[in-house]
């Protein structure tokens, strides 16, 4: 029943508007929320805040990326900081964060939300919930009924809630599967760590792939380089380690401009990053920013 839940929404406009028996209340973003505490208003049980709202500061698409999870990041922070928010529920709402369908592409602005908030759930149970809406009027009259559930993951599509579950996938015939150019050339991120290395031996062993090129911060450098590339050369494979950090775009784009022409760039397996480990309540923007550049 939901007359006997008090929502607060911070942002989104017209969110909940209409929805009977609900009694909400809004707010500019989650500072003012503690404001309307500390004048005396009640502790609301769910909190709405919609992530789309929080704006993504302009620029590229990696800046937009940035910008948002900052925000988001920011309001997870101030709310696991206030005690007296310990038995409220946080859910972010999204549009478009996450792909249910094949006709689907999710957002890549809000889909790292997602990631950032998933996160979140996993340290803090009951405390976060994810819900992602396709805009639709069948979807709007469930949103009141998804806020009160406990799922913490839900996609609302066409007035259908949905929730991500574990199932047995279908194994594809491998002769379905798109071999190779043999002539091209076929560039790993972090092709020297511990992934990059995994996908590298995959492509040369299961799919025949002749040329790599193998890109890391240490290059031929890297621990166990070496060896690496001597197991590809003996699977046939013309496998190159270089040193390049993909987070300098100018040295990126002279490597693939050194790419000959006669074994162009036919594919890209990204497997470079950075490691920031820490909870959510120990990351600030600069340790964010350094995951985030690769």
């Amino acid at each position: 029943d939901g007359s006997r839940h008090r929502w607060l929404v911070v942002g989104g406009g017209d969110l909940l508007a209409g929805v009977e028996g609900v009694e909400v209340q809004r707010c500019a973003g989650v500072a003012a929320l503690g404001e309307a505490i500390d004048a005396g208003s009640e502790l609301p049980d769910v909190v709405v805040v919609d992530a789309c709202a929080m704006g993504d500061g302009g620029g590229d698409l990696a800046q937009r990326v940035r910008v948002r999870a900052q925000g988001v990041l920011e309001s997870l922070q101030w709310w696991l900081a206030q005690e007296r928010f310990a038995d409220s529920r946080l859910v972010m709402l999204t549009r478009g964060a996450v792909a249910v369908g094949e006709d689907e592409a999710p957002d890549l602005v809000t889909a790292a939300v997602w990631g950032l908030v998933r996160s979140a759930q996993s340290e803090h149970p009951g405390r976060f919930g994810l819900i992602d809406v396709d805009g639709s009027e069948a979807s709007g009259g469930l949103l009141a009924s998804a806020l009160l559930g406990e799922e913490p993951q839900l996609a609302l599509r066409d007035g259908v809630a949905l929730a991500p579950r574990l199932g047995r996938a279908a194994v594809e015939d491998r002769g379905s599967v798109a071999p190779f150019d043999s002539d091209g050339t076929v560039l790993v991120t972090g092709g020297t760590g511990g992934l990059g290395a995994v996908f590298a031996r995959h492509l040369a062993l299961e799919h025949g792939v002749g040329r790599l090129l193998l890109i890391s911060r240490s290059g031929p450098d890297a621990a166990g380089v070496g060896d690496l590339c001597a197991s590809l050369q003996e699977a046939g494979c013309d496998a190159r380690a270089v040193a390049c950090d993909v987070t300098d775009r100018e040295a990126l784009a002279a490597l693939l401009q050194s790419i000959p022409a006669e074994h162009p760039l036919t594919a890209v397996v990204h497997a470079a990053g950075v490691r920031e480990d820490g909870v959510i309540t120990s990351l600030d923007a600069s340790r964010l920013e350094r995951v985030m550049a690769p």
